[in-house]
């Protein structure tokens, strides 16, 4: 076997791959029926349905490599907000616009989505939101590239916080993350990664902050062996949280990976997080992640520690979360994809506050022939913040459909 570096895609763990008598497989990334076999073999029936921040209906997979794929989803979601009950039938056109050469890759997606709330009449809320992401690529020569990537949504749907708790009913919330990166691979074995990200997160009503951020980041990965390899990292990012107050985040780690076979890979990381919140806070950085995959089927069960900041809230927290994963393909066209996961956040505020979210979901698509995708979807959450707590549950069902071939 030979470690080699694929620019083409990146896994959870790292870039390089590990070139084998039957061809290659990214390193530290289990082979199943999603990335056995390249993008333009698998059929279109086999691959998953994308999830849009803000937007209800699964986009479909495109039907072609390059150039333009119109899509349309309906649904029809149930949903349950701290007490606060909905229904809501939602149609969402969208598209996604692909473009590739030798040196340069563009990608595109956008969609909107129209709601009709059955339960409340408020014209202003016929227009649930609209979101998309822009990629481009470009390699300078065979051993560095330049990318940009932007991701933006304006959307009432905010299942997708951290909390729901600091976002009443209804609200709108209008996020938008920029990406600028620069990778070098000095050799096959290793490479480096610096990338800044400016961030922004504005929330719909003058009692809660809008939140900005801006942090540059650097990674060097370095293949030890064609099993094992080490990862260091550094950053450091400034958050305004509005109302006057803000605070420093920087981390520093070291994660080692192992790949055990086609099979099981494992990597666990080690570090220190500080922030200048609530007069300074420095704690340790643990996370560990355990990926184990067959033909029809990839689990993964990771933990992690980090100082994010929330939504609808002025004040960083620190977050310990620990998920577990499982995607499975039960038949040819129906793929299940489930989620188990407990996070604790400890504010940096005055009271320092405490919250647990405990969360459940799963979602079942069924491709009843190559441009059209059913499915239905499932999600349920529990916050507890001291003496108070909050359940959200939500129920989807709906269809998605390729406009062209």
């Amino acid at each position: 076997m030979v470690l080699g570096i694929w620019a083409g895609a990146s896994s959870a763990q790292s870039d390089f791959t590990i070139r084998t008598s039957s061809g290659q497989r990214l390193f530290a990334e289990p082979q199943y029926w999603l990335n056995m076999t390249q993008d333009q073999r698998l059929p279109i029936r086999e691959r998953r349905l994308d999830a849009q921040t803000g937007i209800t209906a699964w986009a479909p997979p495109p039907s072609k490599r390059s150039g333009l794929t119109p899509w349309i989803g309906m649904g029809f979601e149930v949903n349950n907000t701290g007490g606060i009950s909905d229904s809501v039938f939602t149609i969402t056109p969208g598209f996604r616009y692909r473009y590739d050469t030798r040196r340069l890759s563009f990608a595109a997606e956008y969609a909107v989505e129209a709601a009709l709330h059955l339960e409340r009449s408020n014209l202003s809320r016929a227009l649930q939101g609209h979101g998309g992401f822009a990629r481009l690529a470009y390699a300078l020569d065979e051993r560095s590239h330049l990318t940009f990537h932007n991701i933006f949504s304006d959307t009432r749907n905010v299942r997708d916080a951290p909390l729901l708790g600091p976002l009443s009913n209804g609200i709108r919330l209008t996020s938008n993350t920029f990406v600028a990166g620069y990778s070098f691979s000095a050799s096959r074995r290793s490479k480096l990664d610096i990338t800044w990200t400016n961030s922004a997160n504005l929330v719909g009503t003058p009692v809660r902050p809008n939140i900005h951020e801006n942090t540059l980041a650097g990674r060097y990965q370095y293949a030890l062996s064609q099993t094992t390899g080490i990862a260091t990292a550094l950053s450091a990012g400034w958050v305004n949280m509005g109302f006057g107050n803000s605070a420093s985040r920087l981390s520093a780690d070291v994660t080692y990976t192992r790949d055990f076979g086609p099979h099981l890979a494992a990597s666990g990381t080690i570090g220190v997080l500080h922030t200048s919140a609530s007069g300074g806070s420095t704690i340790p950085r643990l996370g560990a992640t355990l990926i184990h995959a067959n033909r029809f089927a990839r689990y993964e069960l990771a933990a992690s520690r980090d100082i994010i900041a929330i939504p609808g809230l002025r004040d960083l927290a620190r977050s310990d979360e620990i998920t577990g994963k499982a995607l499975m393909r039960l038949k040819p066209g129906l793929i299940l994809d489930m989620s188990l996961g407990y996070q604790r956040l400890g504010l940096y505020d005055a009271a320092a506050t405490k919250t647990s979210v405990v969360s459940a979901s799963g979602k079942l698509s069924y491709a009843l022939r190559r441009d059209v995708w059913i499915w239905a979807q499932l999600e349920v959450s529990r916050e507890n913040t001291g003496a108070t707590s909050q359940n959200n549950n939500r129920l989807i069902i709906g269809f998605s459909r390729n406009l062209s071939d």
